[in-house]
C-alpha cells in the first residue's frame, strides 16, 4: 500500500502552506497521507521529531513516500540516517538545508544551531531512500540556493531550481506533485 508522510517545518503547522492540498492531490494518487502536527512547531528539538517520525512512519518500504518542507525536510535526513529498519521509496525535501542563508531573530539562531550541530551522514540517508528530489528557489531568504549542489552530489538528488517562490509556502506547488508524479511512474 502506498503512504505519504508530510512533514511541516518550524514555526508551522499541518493547516499551513501547501500540505493539506498536496496530501488531497496524493489522496487521488491511492496514497494513504498523514501530515502530523510535529511537537512544538516553535521550539523543535531534532530528538523529539526523529521520534515522532519514527512513530508515524512506523516501519517504511519502497512504497513510502516522505515529503517535507524547510525544518521538516531537514528531520526527514535525520530520520533517514537513524533508520534501522526498512527503505524508503522517495524524499521529496522543500527548502531543505544543512546550511541557512541567515536566521532573523535570537530564537530562530538557537533553534537552528540545534538542527546544524553536524554534517548530515549522507552515505546513510542514500542507503535508507531510492530517490531523492530537492525544490529549491533561488530567492529563498533562508535557504543557500548553492544548497543545491550538495544534495545532487551527496545524494543523487534530482535538484529543481524554483526562479521566483520564496521560500515555497504557496497553497498550491505543483513542481512538487509534478516530481511525486514522475517518481510514482518508476
Amino acid at each position: 500500500m502506498k503512504r505519504a508522510a508530510i512533514i511541516h517545518g518550524w514555526k508551522a503547522s499541518p493547516d499551513m502552506n501547501w500540505f493539506r492540498w498536496l496530501g488531497d492531490q496524493l489522496s487521488g494518487l491511492g496514497y494513504a497521507v498523514e501530515i502530523p502536527h510535529m511537537p512544538n512547531p516553535n521550539d523543535p528539538a531534532p530528538g523529539e521529531w526523529i521520534e515522532a517520525l519514527s512513530m508515524y512512519i512506523g516501519t517504511p518500504d519502497r512504497q513510502t513516500l516522505l515529503v517535507g518542507h524547510s525544518l521538516g525536510a531537514h528531520a526527514i535526513l535525520r530520520y533517514l540516517e537513524s533508520m534501522s529498519a526498512g527503505h524508503v521509496g522517495t524524499a521529496v525535501l522543500v527548502a531543505p538545508w544543512p546550511n541557512l542563508n541567515r536566521v532573523k531573530d535570537s530564537s530562530y539562531s538557537k533553534v537552528a544551531r540545534r538542527w546544524m550541530g553536524r554534517e548530515p551522514d549522507w552515505k546513510a540517508i542514500r542507503a535508507n531512500v531510492d530517490r531523492v528530489v530537492a525544490v529549491f528557489s533561488a530567492t529563498d531568504p533562508f535557504v543557500l540556493p548553492g544548497n543545491s549542489h550538495e544534495f545532487s552530489e551527496s545524494l543523487g538528488a534530482k535538484v529543481v531550481m524554483l526562479a521566483d517562490n520564496g521560500h515555497i509556502v504557496d497553497e498550491t506547488v505543483e513542481v512538487v506533485f509534478d516530481e511525486i508524479r514522475l517518481a510514482d511512474r518508476d
